[in-house]
């Protein structure tokens, strides 16, 4: 019966999503060519919950190539999540070169929200400085303003003059009294050290 493979597929891709080794990946990989829809489906829905960073390039590629708004979001939540998940293979600065490939893609308002969220995790200028300029977009202001304000924190020791630059942006930028006092902080902090 036809349904039945498909089933069997679909549960054996899930079960390789489990074991995440480099086999599983291109088995899991290979499947997102497959006839058959749900096993597509299945195939991007198991790389989107990989659980390490083997992944992410794929899921760049999935959400690069795919017309799916389901796929396209599923991969965009997967890569993020596994990059922040994956500081080993993932180091700031090659993070940041991924988060910077995504950048150029980016659609709707919610992509944006959602890559801003996990560049808030990554310590590093080149974070920075994307979050920066998405203080300049209207639609994700309130969401850029704290991702700006945790990056600057983070790198306020190595990188003093660039996150008092972000600190004060973000203060001319929003009238949120919470992210305000924040971006203060920031500034307090750097001028403590």
């Amino acid at each position: 019966n036809g349904e039945q493979q498909v089933e069997a597929r679909c549960s054996l891709l899930r079960i390789l999503g489990g074991l995440a080794n480099q086999r599983a990946l291109d088995a899991v990989c290979d499947a997102l060519k497959d006839r058959d829809a749900q096993v597509r489906d299945t195939a991007v829905r198991t790389l989107s919950d990989w659980p390490n960073a083997q992944a992410a390039e794929t899921l760049l590629e999935i959400y690069r190539e795919t017309q799916d708004q389901a796929h396209r979001l599923l991969s965009l939540r997967g890569l993020v999540r596994v990059l922040s998940i994956s500081a080993e293979e993932y180091p700031p600065d090659k993070a940041v070169e991924i988060y910077r490939r995504v950048m150029k893609l980016l659609g709707s308002p919610a992509e944006k929200k959602l890559v801003l969220s996990g560049l808030s995790n990554i310590a590093h200028p080149g974070a920075l400085e994307m979050a920066c300029a998405s203080l300049d977009d209207e639609a994700v202001k309130a969401e850029a303003a704290p991702a700006v304000v945790k990056i600057a924190r983070a790198i306020a020791g190595s990188c003093r003059v660039e996150a008092r630059a972000a600190a004060e942006k973000v203060l001319s930028a929003t009238i949120n009294e919470v992210v305000r006092r924040q971006a203060d902080d920031v500034i307090a902090l750097i001028e403590s050290i």
